[in-house]
């Protein structure tokens, strides 16, 4: 059996450039690229979407076979997910968890996590790196070019 073709698509912005990996079965190399990406990285905050699960345990597994200390946030599926409530609780869980400038989050899932995870990212200790596996062919357009991200207010 052939194994699956990996696509790396650079995208160059000076000294904000990153790589697009397109393919199937890459959680695998996650922690390989969070290694290359982040040398200084030893812990992973995985944030997932209910609907994903099956997927974050493979992500989950991967990170944790190669040695990150492993935070697992779940998120409920759905926009109401992407609020200050949740975004509150999801600080909290990375402050009791210990999660600082050695960590980075992955967001496992569509649209409201890659949102609410990026957000949080981007807010917490005056950023943390934001790896975006994305789980929906709309989220992965979304999360390829700039990967806004944000909450609602009420």
């Amino acid at each position: 059996m052939t194994p699956p073709s990996i696509v790396t698509v650079p995208v160059e912005l000076a000294e904000r450039s990153y790589n697009i990996y397109i393919g199937e079965s890459l959680a695998a190399k996650i922690p390989l690229w969070i290694e290359q990406c982040l040398p200084k990285c030893h812990h992973a905050v995985l944030m997932v979407d209910a609907n994903v699960a099956h997927i974050a345990t493979v992500v989950s597994n991967t990170l944790t076979d190669a040695g990150f200390r492993l935070t697992h946030i779940d998120v409920p599926s759905g926009e109401r997910s992407k609020s200050l409530g949740l975004l509150e609780r999801l600080w909290e869980s990375m402050l009791h968890d210990h999660t600082d400038r050695g960590s980075a989050v992955v967001a496992v899932g569509g649209g409201v996590v890659g949102d609410l995870a990026g957000f949080a990212a981007a807010s917490f200790a005056r950023g943390l790196p934001l790896v975006q596996v994305p789980t929906t062919l709309l989220s992965q357009v979304d999360s390829s070019v700039g990967g806004k991200t944000g909450i609602n207010l009420p």
